[in-house]
């Protein structure tokens, strides 16, 4: 660990009066670490938001879901804070440890349990839970003071984020490299048990499993990767993990609200100027190459639907895809909810997302077309995927039209300008955007409005929807 000095306050001159800033500069710290910072006059609140990478696209595939849970662990404390002694602590570990170990053994070997090395692995367990307090560092984070901190999961994505003070952002700060470089991911078995115990619940979910499929699809090919229950973690794998996806270059910190711009600079530098991590980063994912539909079928729920993963070539402008991504299938008055009603495909709900998964380089778009809840509508099997292949043809044959492709880019606008109003939400939106996704911070905040070009939105219709190189997966109840 870096020796790190909490600077006062008042020498940096951020809790001083803060004059109105918009323009959002960047800075790569000594150590690697990416900032964007975003100052502007207001209440002297400081909002952070750490985004860092995690899924099934950088989880060892011996263990699914070790991404999250390796993030989940590192909140429980590093060998400075959280623990009287990380030597006595590392000592009872390895105890711990060695007499598992041996109790396994016994009861392989006896087909007995044996109750002396029970009762030693007992006192064991007390001796380490003595030594240490895996709240301490979030009780720390807190009194800094931070308010609001919380630990986001998404689905290729941990966000970690938290509002603090002029005064607090020193000690905020320390709090978060000594995370970083010394985390000792307590509890990681039980901890990662819980993220089983969630994927097995999350598989129950339709959703989720249309979700799986598309991703096994589209990315690997293998089956969709379900951890197994009472499986431990390799503490080596783990660490090894956790230091790739908190590596300086994988991870992307925003800053936002009132502070002076150089003086945060000039802390930054100084705070974020050393690391021991590894300079390898978490790999990015790409879909595999596909020039054909890939198809699939899985059978659960109540209702039927179909979800439809487009692959979308490098190289083109990301705002044109949302753009168009909206046009196709942005809720009920899209190009194919319009489609599918005009096919007599009635009471369906249609949504779409992109890129898919968020971090993916360049990605998926997502649509997903579900059965509602009308009882009065009934269904033969296959009948919405007949639907979406019909709509989809005359999708491609009409193309985007101005109607419907200025609503699409209209709602688009809105839900960004309202991510921009709050400066905690603008925080925890640019990190997922321009920390995984790689946008311009310019045009996330306005500065550079996308034009609707309806032309240009006409020249997608082949690459994304014609050529047929996306997936498809069916979801057909049990009636």
């Amino acid at each position: 660990m870096p020796c790190l000095r909490a600077s006062l306050l008042s020498i940096l001159g951020l809790a001083a009066t803060i004059p109105a800033q918009a323009t959002p500069q960047a800075l790569i710290a000594p150590d690697g670490s990416r900032f964007l910072l975003l100052a502007h006059g207001g209440p002297p609140l400081i909002h952070w938001a750490v985004v860092s990478p995690a899924g099934d696209l950088v989880d060892p595939p011996a263990y699914p879901g070790l991404s999250f849970a390796v993030a989940r662990a590192s909140l429980n404390g590093t060998d400075t804070v959280g623990t009287r002694s990380w030597k006595d602590e590392r000592k009872a570990l390895t105890r711990i440890a060695t007499l598992e170990s041996e109790i396994e053994t016994e009861v392989v070997r006896t087909r007995e349990v044996p109750q002396q090395l029970v009762a030693e692995l007992s006192r064991a367990q007390a001796q380490l839970a003595a030594l240490r307090d895996e709240g301490a560092w979030l009780n720390e984070i807190r009194i800094a003071p931070a308010i609001d901190v919380r630990q986001r999961e998404y689905p290729d994505a941990v966000l970690f984020s938290l509002t603090t003070t002029p005064e607090g952002i020193a000690r905020v700060a320390w709090l978060l490299m000594d995370r970083r470089e010394n985390t000792r991911l307590r509890s990681l078995k039980e901890v990662y048990a819980e993220v089983v115990a969630q994927r097995e619940d999350d598989n129950r979910s339709m959703r989720a499993r249309l979700h799986a499929e598309v991703l096994d699809l589209a990315f690997y090919g293998l089956g969709p990767r379900n951890p197994q229950a009472g499986i431990r973690p390799d503490p080596a794998t783990a660490m090894q993990l956790y230091r790739s996806t908190q590596n300086p270059s994988a991870t992307f910190h925003v800053i936002t609200g009132g502070f002076d711009m150089e003086e945060m600079r000039k802390f930054l530098r100084r705070q974020f100027n050393v690391t021991n991590l590894d300079s390898t980063p978490a790999p990015r994912p790409r879909p595999r190459d596909f020039s054909r539909e890939r198809t699939s079928t899985i059978t659960g729920g109540s209702r039927a639907a179909v979800a439809l993963g487009i692959k979308v070539p490098p190289g083109l402008d990301s705002n044109d895809v949302e753009i168009f991504a909206e046009w196709l299938a942005g809720g009920d008055q899209s190009a194919l909810a319009i489609a599918l009603r005009a096919s007599n495909q009635l009471d369906l709900i249609v949504s779409v997302r992109t890129p898919f998964p968020t971090s993916a380089q360049p990605g998926l778009i997502l649509v997903e077309v579900w059965e509602g809840t009308n009882p009065d509508i009934s269904r033969k099997p296959n009948s919405i995927l007949a639907g979406v292949r019909t709509a989809l043809e005359k999708v491609i044959k009409r193309g985007p039209g101005y109607k419907q492709a200025r609503p699409a880019y209209d709602r688009l606008m809105h839900r960004q300008e309202i991510l921009r109003s709050d400066p905690r939400r603008l925080a925890e939106w640019l990190a997922t955007e321009c920390g995984l996704r790689g946008r311009p911070p310019g045009m996330m905040l306005g500065a550079a409005r996308p034009k609707l070009d309806v032309g240009r939105l006409k020249t997608l219709v082949q690459p994304l929807l014609a050529d047929g190189h996306r997936v498809l997966v069916q979801l057909e109840p049990k009636r």
